[in-house]
């Protein structure tokens, strides 16, 4: 009976993707899957205050707006992968909802630079063998996402992937012009 009352389903909603032969489903999101050198986590805290705002005016659709989010705290975590990089864990709080934000833009501006420095004094150029070379030279697809590249694009056409981490034997593979870009 239930179903006979049941809303139809719109197309696509509540469907299974089809399962490759090999029986692994593709991870699409491939920025997810490249190494994070640096990563800043934070929140923020607001009280709800009162907001005053004019008079709805009939002729015209308008919202009324009965309170603001008022920030009075934040706090800050950085990690990195880099040893050198020495995470923090920041918190701050005051009355003042216009300090709240100013300590909170200079604080990631500050951290910002440490990062851009450790990045600077820690990281690899590619160290690359003949043999990478000739193999970076010839690939048709990014390594990561496996998504055609084109020689002539300008967005779109081969550089060298490698990992900043790593001194030697860094290469990773193919990737776009515009995604690689140091």
């Amino acid at each position: 009976k239930q179903k006979e009352h049941s809303m139809p389903r719109r197309q696509g909603i509540n469907q299974h993707p089809e399962t490759p032969s090999n029986g692994c489903i593709p991870f699409k999101s491939t920025f997810k899957q490249d190494k994070k050198l640096f990563a800043v986590h934070f929140d923020f805290e607001c009280l709800t205050a009162p907001h005053s705002t004019c008079l709805n005016k009939m002729a015209k659709s308008s919202t009324t707006k009965h309170q603001k989010h008022v920030p009075c705290s934040f706090c800050i975590v950085t990690t990195s992968v880099y040893k050198e990089y020495r995470g923090e864990l920041i918190v701050f709080s005051n009355a003042d909802p216009d300090a709240v934000t100013k300590k909170f833009v200079t604080e990631l501006t500050r951290i910002h630079d440490d990062m851009m420095k450790c990045y600077k004094e820690n990281s690899f150029n590619i160290d690359m063998s003949e043999e990478d070379e000739i193999t970076l030279k010839a690939p048709k697809y990014r390594h990561i996402c496996e998504k055609a590249l084109c020689r002539d694009s300008d967005t779109n056409h081969p550089a060298r992937d490698h990992d900043h981490t790593k001194e030697f034997k860094n290469p990773r593979g193919a990737a776009r012009n515009t995604r690689n870009i140091n």
